[in-house]
């Protein structure tokens, strides 16, 4: 009987700890990482706005795809994500979607940017929707400065190259 207490005690352990991570842990992971999404959602589609003056086009999907995620540095080559750069984003080949695989609202005014989503119940308009309104931000805006730079660096050294000259020293 008492060789039996330890191995007992292990798969109960075990149960207890496995319980946890899928009941409580992974679901607030879930959460707050949907939640970063949204706020960087909202700090993306901004910074376009601020760059173009103009929102995404949001007629046909594609053209919102491309207004966010097609980004052109200086030596014309594509920034990996566009606006988005650095930024966790889902796309689901019909809309771009939140952690839990529901589409996310964007609403557009005149000069700011509204981002929902559904939250971990896939249900808009009640208790567990996240809003970039209140959503908490990690991002920081040296991401996509930092992609255009090295994209700028890159068309110095080519320019250099191809005149033999040595390439001049960052602004």
């Amino acid at each position: 009987m008492l060789k039996l207490l330890p191995p007992l005690f292990f798969v109960l352990a075990s149960g207890a700890i496995l319980w946890v991570l899928a009941e409580r842990t992974v679901p607030r992971m879930q959460a707050s990482a949907n939640e970063e999404m949204v706020a960087d959602w909202r700090e993306g589609l901004n910074q376009r706005f601020h760059e173009t003056g103009t929102w995404p086009r949001q007629d046909i999907y594609s053209n919102f795809v491309d207004d966010v995620m097609a980004l052109r540095g200086a030596d014309g080559r594509m920034i990996r994500g566009g606006y988005m750069h650095g930024r966790p984003s889902r796309n689901s080949g019909t809309a771009m979607v939140d952690i839990y695989d529901t589409p996310l609202r964007f609403t557009f005014g005149k000069d700011s940017v509204r981002v929902v989503s559904a939250g971990e119940n896939r249900q808009f308009d009640d208790a567990d929707d996240v809003t970039s309104d209140n959503a908490r931000d990690r991002y920081t805006p040296a991401t996509l400065a930092d992609a255009r730079a090295k994209a700028e660096e890159i068309v110095r050294k080519a320019e250099a190259q191809k005149s033999g000259a040595t390439p001049a020293p960052k602004p």
